[in-house]
């Protein structure tokens, strides 16, 4: 493409306009000058006069005739163009977030998410997928555009917003033959317990900790996620280590106790994070004002 500065095609449209090189250096806000060489370039560029001088003035060429479809059309887009923003109306909008969501917050977050989604935003759809290793890149490519839960390993281009501060318990069978009131070192020794295997999210930190305490458990059951946990614990004596929120919402909704746990156990931050190239989108920007409201 030809190296052509755009501010010529307004210099040709306003001698069109008004065919006089004093008026339209006037209507551009330049000086006459200025618009004497503009036009110079363009006759370069198309090997053309474009405009001669008659007595009425600046009279078009049949080449120029031909051009002011051309540029007047390149002039609307760049108008258009120049002044876009982006928006985004909830009540309208019909777009599709993707969704990175731990295992847990699928549980504890996402029945609110879908209930806002009823409320305000009845057609926007949203696809989840599980926190994983892969969930830094796919938010870096453009694949994913939230992602929620705890990921200690983050780089540079990820933006991250706290949604709370969380801190693991132990949760066990209402029923529970030996754990009643209290949770002793002893018996979170002597228990057998049910382990979710570590991965991407926070269980990984919960072996460093034991390991840190010189605790030993027995583990049992190894599961892969947070999901079965609660059908598998309330009709057995297993013990799961499991973040409070999660622990609460199981004690809420199902035959499962909560204890603290009987050693010390540092806490961690369940954040979102998003790509650099989302934060300033008015969508990802709404979605993550809804998410940090959830968790608020």
């Amino acid at each position: 493409m030809d190296n052509i500065d755009l501010k010529l095609l307004a210099v040709f449209d306003e001698i069109f306009n008004t065919g006089n090189i004093s008026q339209a250096a006037e209507k551009l806000g330049i000086g006459q000058p200025a618009v004497s060489m503009g036009l110079r370039k363009l006759r370069e560029h198309f090997s053309d006069p474009l405009f001669v001088r008659t007595k009425q003035g600046m009279a078009p060429t049949a080449l120029a005739q031909d051009l002011l479809p051309y540029v007047r059309q390149t002039l609307a887009l760049l108008h258009t163009m120049l002044n876009h923003r982006a928006r985004f109306e909830p009540a309208t909008s019909q777009r599709s977030f993707r969704v990175c969501m731990s295992d847990i917050a699928q549980v504890t977050a996402l029945p609110s998410l879908l209930r806002v989604l009823k409320r305000d935003a009845p057609s926007v759809r949203v696809d989840i997928t599980t926190v994983s290793e892969d969930t830094l890149r796919l938010l870096e490519s453009g694949e994913v555009d939230l992602a929620i839960g705890f990921m200690p390993r983050l780089e540079a281009g990820i933006y991250q917003q706290k949604l709370l501060d969380e801190r693991f318990v132990c949760i066990a069978s209402a029923g529970h033959a030996r754990v009643r009131d209290k949770l002793t070192r002893a018996q979170f020794q002597q228990e057998l317990h049910m382990t979710v295997s570590p991965s991407a999210t926070s269980t990984g930190l919960i072996d460093e900790i034991l390991l840190a305490h010189g605790i030993q458990r027995t583990i049992a059951v190894r599961v892969p996620n947070f999901s079965g946990i609660a059908a598998n614990i309330e009709n057995t004596d297993y013990l799961v280590i499991v973040p409070e929120r999660l622990g609460l919402f199981l004690q809420q909704n199902r035959h499962i106790k909560v204890f603290p746990l009987p050693f010390n156990v540092p806490g961690y931050r369940v954040m979102q994070h998003w790509h650099e190239r989302c934060a300033r989108d008015p969508g990802n920007r709404w979605l993550r004002s809804v998410v940090s409201g959830i968790f608020a």
